[in-house]
Order: C-alpha cells, then structure tokens, then sequence
C-alpha cells in the first residue's frame, strides 16, 4: 500500500513537474513577448523623445523667428508713426502756407483797390491843380477855352464854399477860447477886474483886491474855506 503511494506520488511530481515545465515554458514564451513588447514600446519611446526635441527645436525657431517678427512690426510700427507725425507736420505746415497765401492774396486785392483809388485820386488832383493854375496865373487864361474855365469855377466854387465855412468856424473857436481865457483871468465877484489876491490856506486866486474886502463873510468864494490871510497884486 505504500507502495504504491509513492508510486502515485512519483506520478504525480513528474506530472507536476511537467505542467512546471510546460507553465514554464509558457512564460519563457510569454516573457519574451513582452520582452519584445518592451523592446517595442522602448524603441517608440526613444522616436518619441526624439520627436519631441525635434519639436522643442522647431518652437525655440519658431520663438526666435517670433521675437524678430515683433521687433521688426516694433520698428515698423516706429517708422509708421514717425512718417505719420512727419504728415501731420506737413499738414499743418500747408494749411499754414495755404493761410498766409490767401493772406496775401487779399492784401494784394486790396493793395490794388488802393492803387485804383489812388491813381483816381491823383487824376483828379492833377486836373484841379491844373485847374488852380489857371486861377492862380491870370496871364494864362488867354490861351484857355470857356469850357475849361467853368470847369475851374465849378471846382472853386464848392472849394470856397468850404473854405469860408472852415474860416468862420476857426475864428468862433478862437474867439471862444479868448474869451474863456479872458474869463478865467476876470475877478469871480464882480467880472470886471482882473484876479490880483492869493487866499491862504486854499491858494485860490479868484478875486480882485476891490472885492477882496468886501467879502462877507471871509471866506473863499471857490471853495468856501475860512481865509487866514492873503498875498495882494498877484500876475494871474
């Protein structure tokens, strides 16, 4: 009976021994797959990685080439405003120009109505000096036609119209101012004698030394103020 136990169990450890062996075998088989699965995802892992610094190569390029796109879009962008302030300046500068151009234009316009005016002027001028000739040089009236000559009279004659108006206004402002200065030199009391007596402390010189005395009461008759003394015979 013991035996065949250990027959049995020498059966049975070969049999184990061979599914060991087989399972073995199997994962020897298996175990290389991976192996090679391994060396696969090793080999995919390495084209990546590669791929990647491919890729982090072309985007520090990429960066760099960005960096010198902005610098230039950066002057580009300098320059644009420069010529764009430079334009603005011309602008200004010929609306400046076009100002004083027009300006000009308008004083020339007016220069030239001047100069019409002027040149008008002075034909007439020479005509009526012509015309004074004749009045001035009797001699020369001889040689002159009717025409001419009331020609002259009509120009003399609104001219000494004229002439006699400014005469008469003259000699009524002179008188007025005579007889203003006279007044101011006639004595305030009794407008008959000159002024002559200097009132202290107003120093008003108003009246004449007959007037002086009969002041009732003493006083200034300018200023109303108390009279403390006087100085007589005063040149006004």
């Amino acid at each position: 009976m013991l035996i065949l136990d250990e027959h049995e169990l020498q059966e049975q450890a070969a049999a184990t021994i061979i599914q060991l062996r087989a399972e073995l075998a199997e994962a020897r088989v298996g175990s290389k797959g991976d192996r090679a699965e391994i060396e696969a995802l090793e080999s995919s892992t390495e084209a990546l990685v590669s791929e990647r610094t491919c890729l982090n190569t072309a985007m520090q390029s990429l960066e760099r080439e960005n960096t010198v796109l902005r610098l230039q879009l950066q002057d580009h962008h300098g320059i644009m405003a420069a010529d764009w302030a430079q334009t603005l300046v011309f602008q200004e500068r010929l609306r400046q120009e076009e100002a004083a151009c027009e300006r000009l234009q308008t004083e020339v316009a007016e220069l030239q109505e001047t100069t019409l005016a002027k040149s008008e002027e002075a034909t007439l001028l020479q005509k009526d000096a012509a015309r004074w000739r004749l009045l001035t040089d009797p001699g020369s009236l001889d040689d002159v036609n009717s025409d001419e000559i009331n020609r002259a009279l009509e120009v003399l004659s609104p001219a000494m119209t004229r002439l006699h108006a400014e005469t008469v206004r003259r000699c009524r402002q002179a008188r007025r101012q005579l007889d203003d200065e006279l007044e101011q030199q006639l004595c305030v009391v009794c407008k008959d004698r000159k002024k002559a007596v200097l009132f202290v402390p107003c120093l008003h010189v108003c009246v004449c030394e007959e007037c002086r005395g009969r002041l009732r009461p003493y006083r200034c008759p300018i200023c109303k103020e108390p009279v403390q003394s006087f100085m007589g015979r005063v040149h006004y």
